[in-house]
């Protein structure tokens, strides 16, 4: 008996929640550990006030104006009708305040990006992937990116920027601590652990590699989400294969055809993106699992 679609989805959606928290609560702490480690515990609190600070203080470039520094010109009215019907349809199901604008990106290369909020936004698309999907593929990725927008992936990375920053500064702390330490081991009077030196300088590795799984969660999600509001997976799963096939034969012919590992065997753990395979095989899941309502 095939599991209910709208079963499947609240499974995987509820898994993506729980890495989406455990990856921040992760980034969160070691920033509180590395802080405890340098200053003391009392410093904690006011770091936790330096984040609040800067998400709210933090440049709000409107979608509009980041479009523009990306290249992006409105899509022309005379050729979006279709699409803005789409995505005025996906936004009012996606719960968005606003529906999100769209704009074209003069590019070869397949892609598409969401920036802004719930309340504006905007949608870029570029040349190579309005030319590649048929209508149906492009509803898909529509989808994914309003999805990020209702999501507020925006501000979770933003929030994981901020982390990262401090453990920057923290391993550069390191680096002086190291400077210092040096001429007080060879004068026998090393007052500062080695070990605590190693995690300041090795932290913002840490951070990345944890940012990098964050937003692989993220944009798990994102095709999650995507699927319930399109009710289409297979369409979804059929636009990644396109573009993955597209920029795969690309950059192999370009860069990968005597030098370095193939785009596809590139460390699961550098990618912001995870494994296309992994994610036309949930979408195909979801796809084969029972039709019904999904919520």
């Amino acid at each position: 008996m095939r599991i209910p679609r709208a079963t499947l989805l609240r499974t995987l959606r509820l898994r993506a929640s729980w890495w989406t928290a455990l990856l921040l609560a992760g980034l969160l702490g070691l920033v509180a550990g590395l802080a405890q480690l340098l200053w003391g515990a009392a410093w904690i609190p006011w770091l936790g006030v330096a984040l609040v600070v800067g998400l709210v203080t933090a440049p709000r470039l409107g979608p509009a104006r980041l479009m523009r520094l990306a290249g992006a010109r409105p899509l022309p009215r005379r050729v979006g009708r279709d699409l803005r019907e789409l995505v005025a349809l996906l936004s009012e199901r996606a719960g968005l305040d606003a529906v999100p604008a769209l704009y074209h990106l003069p590019h070869p290369l397949p892609n598409a990006f969401a920036v802004g909020r719930r309340d504006g936004s905007a949608i870029a698309l570029s040349t190579g992937l309005l030319r590649a999907l048929r209508p149906a593929e492009l509803a898909g990725v529509l989808a994914h990116e309003i999805a990020h927008v209702r999501s507020g992936d925006v501000q979770v990375m933003l929030l994981a920027e901020l982390a990262s920053r401090l453990t920057q500064a923290f391993s550069f702390a390191g680096v002086i601590l190291a400077a210092v330490n040096v001429p007080l081991v060879l004068m026998g009077e090393a007052t500062t652990s080695w070990l605590l030196i190693a995690a300041l300088v090795a932290s913002p590795t840490v951070s990345l590699l944890l940012q990098l799984a964050l937003s692989r969660t993220r944009e798990r999600d994102a095709d999650l989400v995507a699927a319930r509001l399109t009710g289409d997976p297979r369409a979804l799963a059929s636009a990644l294969h396109k573009i993955g096939t597209f920029h795969t034969n690309l950059l192999d012919t370009m860069l990968f055809r005597r030098h370095g590992p193939r785009p596809e065997e590139a460390s699961p753990l550098l990618r912001t993106h995870p494994e296309n395979r992994e994610r036309i095989d949930t979408l195909l899941a979801l796809a084969h699992a029972s039709p019904g309502v999904t919520r």
